[in-house]
């Protein structure tokens, strides 16, 4: 495909599209100081669109424990985004009036905090790093399996 057929004019590499979202992952766990669950951190491509097609972007996931409580969960999400926040990340406020934001964005990535309810319907937390859809040469066909991200 060609990048500029999408209009792009500094295209991402799939190594480059992984790497973006590793960085920033790297940084989350370190400067926020998430307690990442053993071998729960990954990375893969995603389509940034339904067809399945280009461009992609790196994705990475981070699975760290439940809070004791949904107040708890909403403590540390904000201490979180207060750590990124000191370390030059934006904080994206909440588009529902009344809700405390839940993600920020540095250098083209955004990453989001799963909101946890008071109840435990589910295992573990999960932060989502989204890169920038700038990969034009991984295809549906082509893209690789998610791997596990080294060190975290």
């Amino acid at each position: 495909m060609n990048p500029y057929e999408l209009g792009m004019r500094n295209p991402l590499t799939p190594e480059q599209a992984k790497a973006q979202v590793v960085d920033a992952a790297e940084e989350i766990v370190s400067v926020a100081g998430v307690p990442v669950m053993k071998d729960e951190a990954t990375v893969y491509l995603d389509s940034c669109n339904d067809q399945g097609e280009a461009p992609f972007r790196g994705l990475a996931s981070i699975w760290y424990p439940l809070a004791p409580s949904g107040e708890d969960a909403k403590n540390d999400t904000a201490a979180f985004l207060r750590a990124l926040e000191g370390a030059g990340w934006t904080v994206v406020p909440s588009p529902y009036p009344g809700r405390p934001p839940i993600s920020a964005e540095k250098n083209g990535v955004t990453v989001s905090f799963e909101v946890q309810g008071n109840g435990k319907s589910t295992l573990a937390r999960v932060i989502t790093a989204q890169g920038e859809c700038r990969d034009v040469t991984t295809t549906r066909d082509t893209r690789p399996s998610g791997e596990r991200i080294p060190g975290l």
